[in-house]
């Protein structure tokens, strides 16, 4: 019994000491990859910052002048911030002023509209009245013409009255002149006014004045 007992707490201590020194094993590994990481990480850094991007690299830099720049750029995103909330507050306002230029446009648009439909309505009277116009003109020169056409048609007729009276004086002139030649060739009186007879009154111009 007392060795079994013994045996068992032997097996017990080195299973112990077999956990230690595992644990410190790992520990110390752990601590390696560590270390190894940082200094992966520290090498990507330094390739990155300085390869692929040397314009901006920050390599060399005084940490004081990164932290002023940092606090720089911090201020500007403030300011932006500031200047985003202002705007959001004035958003309303904005709207209002948004709504109330469209209710005009609206309104001016109406009104536009309004202004043409009276445009092409005094368009339409226009040429109704030059339409108008026109033939009221030519009714009174239709009318003018007329009047000249029956003052000719008087004078016309008053010639032809005229021109009726001096063919019939022509003629009794003719047989007067045939009387007086047959009787100078014959000697003898003879009356050659038998003509005249045919005439009611001596002659009188019947043309109206011009």
């Amino acid at each position: 019994m007392g060795l079994f007992t013994r045996n068992k707490s032997t097996k017990k201590v080195a299973s112990r000491q077999d956990s230690n020194n595992n644990s410190m094993g790992s520990r110390g590994q752990s601590q390696t990859m560590v270390r190894s990481g940082s200094r992966k990480n520290v090498e990507l850094y330094t390739s990155d910052s300085s390869g692929l991007n040397r314009k901006t690299s920050r390599t060399g830099i005084p940490l004081e002048e990164r932290l002023e720049h940092a606090v720089s750029e911090a201020r500007k995103i403030q300011i932006e911030n500031q200047n985003i909330l202002a705007t959001k507050d004035q958003l309303p306002k904005y709207v209002q002023e948004s709504k109330k230029l469209d209710e005009e446009i609206e309104e001016v648009s109406s009104r536009f509209d309004v202004l043409q439909e009276e445009m092409r309505n005094l368009e339409r009277d226009r040429r109704d009245i030059n339409y108008q116009m026109h033939t009221d003109a030519n009714a009174g020169l239709i009318y003018n013409v007329k009047r000249e056409d029956e003052k000719y048609t008087r004078e016309l007729k008053s010639l032809e009255a005229e021109f009726n009276s001096l063919a019939r004086t022509t003629l009794v002139n003719q047989e007067m002149m045939r009387a007086l030649k047959f009787q100078f060739e014959d000697n003898k009186m003879i009356l050659p006014f038998a003509a005249l007879k045919e005439v009611d009154q001596p002659y009188q111009p019947t043309h109206a004045p011009l």
